[in-house]
Order: structure tokens, then sequence, then C-alpha cells
């Protein structure tokens, strides 16, 4: 059967030190049939180095018989039947005999570094490190046997599992002293520590992730110690919660789960699923609770949420304060929009204002001095609408106010023009005046439900019934008039301006005057 090795690694192991060159070689190897398929059982192998890579002279030889190979991998001693008596001053090449059957070509042995010094060192410090190289160049991934860590000096590795570690930092640790941890990881810097199983300290310094899963990008003095939680970087952050995100900032702490703090400086937040976008000193302790940003904020309760501002507090369930300073609402699902001073505590309320303290349920209030509604400018010249001012309303125009209705009541006619100026304040007092001239000529007048006011408006001293004034025209159609302000006198009637019969009163009697003839109507 032909075999084919696949030379993996060397390692030197030191089993001399008396400022010699160690005696034993660890050779680790793979063994394939001739297509390439892995082998498994039990082989006899013998080892032989040279000083030529074909012919050339045997210098050391040893066979180890019964070599238990798993998936073609093994791992044999050389030199621990047959000691290695050679200087390693020169080139060496390895021959391998797998049941009789010799592998080629050999592999060639280059030492460096510890060897060299220890063949001409008489000082060389017992502990160093010894290095070979691979010159072939046949192969393209190194396999071991069994699980390997990588560390660098002074780093510590913990835990029986510390073959899965990878320790590249300066005084770094990896694992716990009182658990098999797997996985830790520390990327690089100096002092960090990769405790957590599946932990991972990038780099930086000082930094600590404790938790199973927690991660660090880097930064100083950082410390994760929640599940499956992470912070960016920074100086001085805390992640004491699971599944919290810190993305960096400054002294910025999280002290519950689910909790998102994106940076800033000395932010804190204890409430399951709060977030924290930045901004200094802001407070989300409230259950999803939110601040986007500012100076000082407090979110204190479930779903509140403070836009930005300074020293403002959301304490009331699901309240909001959009910005501001110094707004405080405790009224549950209340809104203060901004403003300064303002202090909400009703519910389901709403405030904008200065210095405003509302404690009234279901109200909107706009707490402000002044309010003013513009209208859209005409010949470049911009009318003021409406004002409110001090809680009266205002109206100013640059011209009369006027007003159609389409009815009036009192009138049966369907047409009715008036002309209005508001004069004032429109509120608590003020007063409307004016004049109404009205055409009745469409119908008929109910005088005794036209009220007072409304008959005293009416210009003129007569109105007309028919036609619309007084007629001189000889052909014309007779008028009747009504004389309002005539004493005595109520129903008129004229024919070319004359007055030719006339209704009046007198005492309890009324009378029927003609031309040149009166008749009293008892």
């Amino acid at each position: 059967m032909s075999y084919r090795s696949i030379f993996i690694a060397f390692l030197f192991s030191l089993v001399s030190f008396c400022l010699a060159v160690p005696q034993q070689i660890n050779y680790q190897g793979k063994l394939t049939d001739a297509t390439g398929v892995a082998l498994d059982g039990t082989y006899n192998l013998t080892f032989r180095l040279y000083n030529a890579s074909s012919g050339g002279s045997v210098l050391w030889s040893e066979t180890h018989s019964g070599v238990t190979i798993t998936k073609g991998l093994f791992d044999v001693i050389l030199g621990s039947s047959t000691p290695i008596n050679l200087p390693f001053d020169a080139q060496y090449w390895l021959e391998i005999i797998v049941e009789g059957e010799i592998m080629s070509p050999r592999i060639p042995l280059t030492s460096v570094g510890y060897s060299f010094r220890a063949a001409i060192a008489d000082s060389a410090a017992s502990g160093g490190q010894w290095t070979l190289r691979i010159t072939d160049g046949a192969d393209t991934t190194v396999q071991t046997v069994g699980n390997w860590g990588i560390a660098r000096a002074g780093n510590t590795l913990y835990g029986s599992a510390d073959s899965t570690h990878i320790n590249l930092g300066v005084s770094s640790v990896t694992g716990a002293a009182s658990a098999n941890y797997k996985y830790c990881t520390v990327g690089g810097g100096v002092n960090n520590t990769a405790e957590g199983e599946y932990s991972t300290v990038s780099g930086g310094s000082g930094n600590t992730a404790t938790a199973s899963a927690s991660v660090i990008g880097g930064g100083i003095s950082n410390s994760v110690s929640g599940t499956s939680s992470g912070i960016g970087s920074g100086e001085g952050n805390t992640a004491n919660g699971a599944y919290v995100t810190i993305g960096g900032g400054y002294h910025n702490a999280a002290s519950n789960d689910r909790i998102t703090i994106g940076g800033g400086y000395f932010n804190s937040s204890a409430g399951a699923g709060a977030t924290i976008a930045g901004g200094w000193s802001n407070v989300a302790d409230g259950a999803y609770s939110a601040i986007s940003g500012g100076y000082a904020d407090t979110a204190s309760n479930v779903g509140t949420f403070i836009g930005g501002g300074a020293v403002n507090v959301a304490m009331g369930n699901y309240s909001s304060i959009g910005g501001g300073r110094n707004n405080r609402v405790s009224g549950e699902y209340s809104a203060v929009a901004g403003g300064y001073g303002n202090v909400l505590s009703g519910d389901y309320s709403f405030l904008y204002g200065i210095y405003d303290t509302v404690d009234i349920d279901s109200a909107f209030i706009v707490g402000t001095p002044h309010i003013y509604f513009q209208e859209v400018q005409y010949d470049a010249a911009q009318e003021t609408v409406l004002t409110i001012d001090n809680g009266y309303v205002k109206k100013t125009l640059s011209s009369a106010l006027s007003v159609s209705w389409d009815t009036l009541q009192a009138y049966s006619d369907t047409s009715h023009t008036h002309s209005l100026t508001l004069t004032g304040d429109v509120g608590g007092s003020g007063t409307v005046s004016g004049s109404i001239t009205t055409d009745l000529s469409a119908g008929a007048v109910d005088w005794d439900e036209l009220s007072a006011a409304v008959q005293d408006s009416i210009q003129g001293d007569w109105v007309a019934l028919s036609p619309a004034s007084p007629q001189t025209d000889a052909d014309a159609t007779p008028a009747i008039y009504i004389n309002k302000t005539g004493v005595g006198q109520l129903l008129v009637l004229q024919k070319d301006g004359t007055d030719r019969v006339t209704i009046s009163n007198s005492g309890n009697d009324f009378s029927l005057v003609g031309a040149g003839d009166t008749k009293t109507i008892l």
C-alpha cells in the first residue's frame, strides 16, 4: 500500500537545560493513502535524519511501534528512545518510513535562533525559545493533532480550555481562574481581560469583558459584565445588563437589560429597554424611556420621552417634553412642547408656555402672552388677521370688515348686507358698532319683531315699502311709507310728492286725513 505523509509542525521540548541543545523533538504529522484519504489505525513508523536530501549518511534513526493514527493525525517525540546527539550546526533532512515503505521526498530541517546560540554560547539562558522553519513550501495549511492557543509572552490563559484562547495583548488575561471558559480573545492592547466564554477585547487598555459573549472594541477602563453586551470604545463606560450597547463616550453607565447609550458624557440608565442617544448627565431610569440629548434631563417613568434641552423632568407615565429648560411633567400621557419653567400635572394635557402651571386634565394650553396668525401678503402689505393679547381677541384690518348673511332673524327677505366695525378688545368687554343698510323691497317687515337696536339702526326717517323712494312724477306709482320718527304719523300715502292719505293717532283715536278731509276712526 502506498502512503503519503504530510508534515505539519515541529515543536522542541526542552528536556535538558544544561546550556545544551534540547535532545528531543515533538513531531506532529498527517498520514494519508496515495489518494489523499486520511488513515485510521495503528502503524509502525521509523524516523531517520540525513545530511543530504537524497543519498548521504544516516545520522540518527528511531522506530516507534504501534503509533495510533486518528483521521490521519499522529504525534511522536523524536529522541524519546534514542537520544539525538547532533550539534544541529548543519542542514538535516528527515526521512519517514511507514510499515517499511519510505516516504519521499525527505523533509528539510532548518535550525535557527536558539539552536545556533546554544551551540556557540556557554551562557545561553534556560527556558529559551526554538524556531523551526518548513522550507519545502508543499503545504498551505497548518493543522495540529489537538487544539492550540496563541499567546504573547507575559499573558495569562486560565482554564483547561486555554487551547481555544487567543491572547495577543501585553499583560493581558483570557479565561477565569475558577472556570474552564472557551474561545476567549484579547486582540491586543495592554492589561485587558476577556474572562467570559466567547468574550472579546479587541484592544485598548484596562478593559474587562467578564460575561459570556461580551465585547469591548477598545478604549480605556471600560467594563462589560452583562451577557451579549458590548462597548465600542470610550473611557470608563460600564454595561452591567444583558444585551446592552454603549457606543462610546465618557463614564456612561447602563445597569439594566436591553439599554442603548449612543455616547456622551456621564449619562446613565437603569430602565429596561431605555435609550439615551447622547448629551451630558442625562438619566433614563424609566422602562422604555428615551432621551435624545441635552443636559441633565431625566426620564423617570415608563415610556417617558425628552427631546433635548436642559434640566427637564418627565415623570408621568408616557409623558413627554419636546425641549426647553426647567420644564416638569408629572401627568400621565401629557406633554410640554417646550418653553421655560412650565409645570404640567394634569393627565392627557398639552402645554406650551413660559412659567405656566397647569393641573387640568384633558386640556390644551398655550400659555404665552402673544400669538400672531399671519395672512398671505396683498400688494406688499401684510394684514394681521387675528391677534390674541393678554387673553383678549383683537381685530385690526387695513379696511372695513364686510360680513354678508344669507338670512337675518325677523326679516322675511333674502338679502342683507351689513358693515361692521370691531373696536377695542372683544373678550371680557368690548363694543360692536356701525350701521346696517337693508333693502326691504323684497318683502314685508314685522316691525314688532325687530329689536329697538335694529329699528334705530335703519337709516333715515322713512322706510319705503314701494317704490324705493318718494315719487314726484305725476304718472308714477303712488308711494307708501312708514314714518318711524314722526310723532303721530303711522302711515302716509303720497302722490306727486304730496301727502294724500295719512293715518295718525291722537289719544286713543285714529284719524284718516285726505285732501281737505279728515275722518276719525274710533
